[in-house]
């Protein structure tokens, strides 16, 4: 019964879900107001517009400016990231507006609504987005793929506040009234709530706080029943710690902070949202609230000598740092697996997509583990210089060194992998490209299209990394046999490896194919196809339909092509296995061919992969971290 109740609710909630997206592309200010809600929602760790509007009408009860700031936040975070033309995926889903919203949180504690600081809070909530634009692109799209959260507000608001004091007290431009809040002053709540102490059926004198802290708490029930009971561990955590700590060590000083802004969001951000929900999970989060609390502690001491709020640094750095520790150990060991960014929904949808694509997924365990990583915290940061003499003497032994390379090598060149930043392709609808798809539908090719375009500009703007120049150096060492790779971005052979030793067993995106006559062209030459009207390129010669020279989803290999390559790998002393988590057949099979035929395998990649018990040693770094140190270690010889 209860059962069927949950799936009757999640079938009503998803319906409702579709007809609101359905009216919202009909009206652009349905199209506002959604971007404007689920940023708020966002700032809960939820994707959703009814979240949004609990939280909004919290903040309605208890401050008009904290409304009025964050509204602007939102709107100015969002259309800066559109007129620079950011992915609409993140400027739709509030990923951008959040901090937005955060940031006019912070800004209306310190300064009146007044048309002069609303002038600053527009300048500097531009630098909010291009800071969250940048850490994106440097942590969340890149190599780390690790979450930006509420780092952009945190560090810019200390920056304004030293702005706007040189503004106001040194260079004069406007009286401190203009700006700052004068005696106290905060602008009434929008909305007030009548006092129920004489009422005859409640006897409770609820206040205007209390009230507002219930709609939050109900909004993030409503989107995830996990989140709302980690807010409530948070909440009652945090509030034991502030009693428990001496007044002495600032447990006094900004509680409310640490409760509201540190300690309730690492509780929803460990349990559920960044890291799979378990019993190990939950232990572990009381783990990362003692670290918060730590940090907390630490920062109180450091700021309030300068008198800086430090806001939710302690929430962002107890964050990173688990996930970079739990991104060094062997989930299988620990049983805590981090969240991919791009499958980051509900903690119930994450629990789903865990049971079903990782779980049923073997590999053996590395080495690695939390205590030893404890034990050598530079491991976070920087390889081993042991693990790189190790690995230099197994090349060094080797006479031709084979390699098998994934998409992980092109990551740290700005060039997004399938995996790890599924929100690139899922815009697109990328789950229709399959081979049978592209021949019959016309709709489907039109959007391989698009994609491919700009696909094919991020290749055109990717340069190479030391991964590429690792390999550059072993092919001028005479010790390069040969390159199998799975990517289609030519960045080794633009490394200046000779073309003849790369083997692009998926194709090149340089280069495209008539599916008619056979003909092959430069991608580059067709660019001139593409008008207003027509996305689907047709063969100059016999009209045929036009194909990147790369390999499709259910597309055959070029048998002929993997033959070489696998007689190529069993002709070497070694395999270098990096940057794939060697999931895709029959790639992920060649390293089982060649440790039966002996050869020795070095991996090297983020993940364990299936493989690891194939390896002689296994170097969980990504790919260009490792071989930079590894070529500066080179040098030093």
């Amino acid at each position: 019964m209860f059962l069927q109740s949950k799936n009757k609710l999640n079938s009503i909630r998803e319906k409702t879900t579709d007809e609101w997206q359905k009216i919202c592309s009909r009206s652009l200010l349905l199209r506002l107001i959604d971007i404007m809600l689920r940023s708020y929602g966002q700032v809960l760790f939820a994707d959703n517009i009814v979240t949004g509007l609990f939280l909004l009408l919290a903040l309605m009860m208890i401050s008009g400016s904290t409304v009025l700031f964050s509204l602007v936040g939102i709107a100015v975070t969002s259309f800066a990231a559109y007129f620079r033309r950011e992915e609409r995926i993140y400027i739709r889903h509030g990923i951008f507006g959040f901090n937005g919203a955060l940031f006019g949180f912070f800004w209306s504690w310190y300064f009146s609504p007044s048309p002069v600081s609303l002038i600053l809070f527009v300048f500097t909530g531009i630098i909010v987005y291009l800071t969250h634009s940048a850490l994106m692109k440097k942590l969340s799209l890149g190599q780390f793929n690790l979450p930006v959260m509420s780092i952009p507000a945190a560090i810019v608001l200390p920056v304004s506040l030293i702005m706007v004091y040189w503004l106001v007290y040194s260079a004069g431009l406007f009286p401190d009234s203009a700006v700052y809040i004068i005696n106290g002053y905060s602008a009434e709540p929008l909305i007030k709530m009548a006092q129920a102490g004489n009422s005859y059926l409640l006897h409770i004198n609820f206040s205007q706080q209390l009230i507002a802290w219930l709609l939050i708490f109900l909004g993030i029930l409503i989107n995830s029943r996990i989140n709302a009971f980690a807010a409530g561990l948070g909440a009652l955590t945090g509030y034991l710690i502030v009693k428990i700590i001496p007044a002495a060590a600032g447990a006094n000083y900004a509680a409310d902070i640490f409760i509201g802004f540190n300690a309730i969001p690492v509780a929803i951000g460990l349990f559920g949202v960044f890291i799979v929900a378990g019993l190990r999970t939950f232990f572990f989060t009381f783990a990362g609230i003692a670290f918060c609390t730590a940090c907390w502690l630490l920062l109180v001491n450091v700021f309030g000598i300068i008198n800086f709020p430090f806001l939710t640094l302690p929430f962002n750095i107890t964050i990173l740092t688990a996930l970079i520790i739990l991104r060094k150990t062997d989930s299988r060991t620990t049983g805590l697996y981090p969240v991919p960014l791009s499958i980051i929904t509900t903690p119930e949808n994450i629990i789903t997509w865990h049971r079903e694509n990782i779980l049923p997924l073997a590999f053996r365990s590395s080495k690695e583990n939390i205590f030893r990583l404890l034990r050598h915290p530079s491991r976070l940061l920087k390889p081993d210089r042991k693990e790189i003499a190790k690995f230099r003497d197994i090349v060094f032994s080797a006479g031709r060194i084979a390699i098998l390379s994934g998409a992980g090598t092109s990551t740290e060149s700005g060039i997004p992998d399938f995996r790890g930043n599924y929100d690139f392709w899922r815009k697109f609808g990328a789950e229709d490209f399959t081979y049978q798809n592209f021949l019959r539908r016309e709709d489907v090719r039109a959007r391989y299209w698009a994609m491919e375009r700009q696909f094919y500009n991020i290749i055109l703007r990717a340069k190479i990394n030391p991964t590429h120049e690792a390999a550059k150096w072993l092919a001028d060492q005479n010790r390069l046999s040969c390159i199998v790779t799975q990517n289609v971005d030519g960045l080794f052979q633009k490394a200046g490896v000779d073309p003849a030793k790369v083997i692009e067993i998926h194709g090149t995106e340089h280069k495209v194919k008539c599916l008619k006559c056979g003909e092959f062209s430069i991608r580059h030459d067709i660019e001139a196809i593409f008008n207003a009207v027509n996305y689907n390129p047709y063969c100059y010669k016999c009209y045929g339909i036009l194909k990147p020279a790369t390999v499709l989803m259910g597309e055959e290999l070029d048998k002929a092509l993997f033959e070489r390559a696998l007689s190529d790998i069993l002709a070497s002393d070694l395999l270098i296995v990096m940057g794939t988590s060697l999931q895709v057949e029959p790639v992920a099979s060649i390293p089982d061919i060649a440790w039966r035929k002996g050869i020795p395998i070095v991996i090297i990649n983020t993940t364990p992969t299936s493989r690891n018990h194939l390896a002689r040693m296994f170097i969980n770094y990504p790919t260009g971290v490792f071989f930079k140190k590894f070529l500066q270690h080179i040098k030093t010889i």
